[in-house]
């Protein structure tokens, strides 16, 4: 079995989530209540962050 090694080297350090994974959420929480931005912004993320499917967000603890 291969290690993938230089995979594990380009891993953040910090816990983290890719922009795509919070989308549909963002999009259920706009239709719902729209405050969104509000929820983003307690957890220190802003909607623009969410722009690049690919970027990677800090989780905060």
């Amino acid at each position: 079995m291969a290690v993938a090694s230089h995979l594990i080297s380009r891993m953040p350090a910090v816990a983290s989530i890719r922009a795509s994974v919070l989308i549909p959420l963002v999009q259920q929480i706009d239709k719902r209540s729209g405050k969104t931005d509000l929820l983003l912004a307690s957890h220190g993320i802003l909607r623009s962050q969410l722009e690049d499917p690919y970027a990677v967000l800090p989780m905060a603890r």
